[in-house]
């Protein structure tokens, strides 16, 4: 729910706004990740059954399982040791960034007049989640994520899509005869 309303501060109305902006950018930068784990599969697989191969990979809704499903079918088709290295940097670096997808994903919008601009609109585990207090996360900028924070995951979600995506270009389709 929105913090601002008609004869809000004005300076917290764009603190808002920012914010709100900034985790949109963030989350869409994410999408292009996951479009570009798609175009791996797809490249893998290297099916003419399209509409297949898209139902098969998108029938999965957690990340983590497409994930899994991917290296899997990757190991299964290559067994080049220089390819396995530099899909493990890239798929390290996958599951290391999906935990702040999935706290973009998870995490509640919080308001905290008492912070500085700036800092007063941020996503932190919900005050709720016993787990989250027990493992003091609540209030951890670990575990918090601020505009400055989200405006910062903008462009490394974004060099991981263009890393998959040039690791998809350089991977090189194999024959059905090979496997």
């Amino acid at each position: 729910p929105p913090f601002t309303g008609p004869g809000a501060d004005k300076e917290m109305y764009y603190e808002e706004k920012e914010f709100y902006y900034a985790l949109g950018r963030a989350i869409s930068q994410w999408a292009d990740v996951e479009e570009r784990l798609y175009l791996l599969y797809q490249k893998i697989i290297n099916s003419d059954n399209f509409f297949g191969m898209s139902a098969s990979y998108f029938s999965i809704i957690n990340f983590s399982n497409k994930l899994d499903m991917v290296d899997k079918v990757l190991r299964a088709s290559y067994f080049d040791d220089k390819i396995l290295k530099k899909w493990d940097k890239i798929s390290d670096r996958i599951r290391t960034k999906n935990i702040h997808r999935n706290h973009l994903a998870h995490y509640s919008t919080t308001f905290n007049n008492l912070k500085k601009p700036g800092d007063r609109i941020y996503l932190s585990p919900s005050i709720s989640n016993i787990n989250a207090a027990l493992a003091k996360k609540t209030l951890s900028k670990k575990h918090t994520y601020n505009t400055r924070r989200l405006e910062e995951l903008v462009p490394v979600f974004a060099k991981l899509a263009k890393d998959i995506h040039n690791f998809v270009l350089v991977l090189p389709y194999i024959n059905a005869t090979e496997t």
